[in-house]
Parts: structure tokens; sequence; C-alpha cells
């Protein structure tokens, strides 16, 4: 790749950053816009679901509360991951 070639790459990947610098502000925004208070009642009726379970269902309950997050957090994973790449692949076409 030439000097010309790492300029313009340069630029790109500036203009990369500034948008992964926004969303990662309206993250920002969201987290602090969560009401600390619902949070802690979600936990507080969690741990009274929890703690009014036998053991045996106590473990099914957590396991499935376990289950949930996981399938929770690859489904936002493969979501950012298409997006990702559907933005690859425009990016490459306006290029």
């Amino acid at each position: 790749m030439g000097f010309d070639g790492k300029l313009k790459r340069r630029a790109e990947l500036g203009k990369l950053i500034e948008k992964l610098e926004r969303e990662q502000k309206q993250i920002d925004q969201i987290i602090r816009e969560i009401d600390p208070k619902r949070v802690h009642e979600y936990y507080e009726v969690q741990e009274a679901i929890l703690e009014s379970l036998d053991q045996e269902h106590k473990g099914k309950f957590e396991a499935l509360i376990d289950d949930l997050v996981a399938w929770g957090e690859e489904e936002c994973k493969a979501v950012y991951i298409a997006v990702f790449f559907e933005g690859l692949r425009l990016g490459h076409k306006a290029f």
C-alpha cells in the first residue's frame, strides 16, 4: 500500500473511531439512565424467589437464569457481529 493508500486508510479509521466513540457515548448514556432503585428492586425480587425454593428447585432456577444470561449474551454478540459485517460491506461499497 502506497503513501496515498495509507492516508486514505487512516481517514477511514478516523471515521470508524468517531462512529464507535459516538456509539460508546450512547451506551454510556443508557447506562446512566438506568434507575439504580429499579435494578435493586429486581435483585430483591430475585433473591426472594431463590430463598423461597427448596435446594433442588433453587439450583434449577439458578441454572435457568445462567442459561438466559448466556443466551442473551450470545444473541447480542450475534447481532453485533452481523451489524459489524454489514457495516464493513456497506463501507466497502462506499469506497
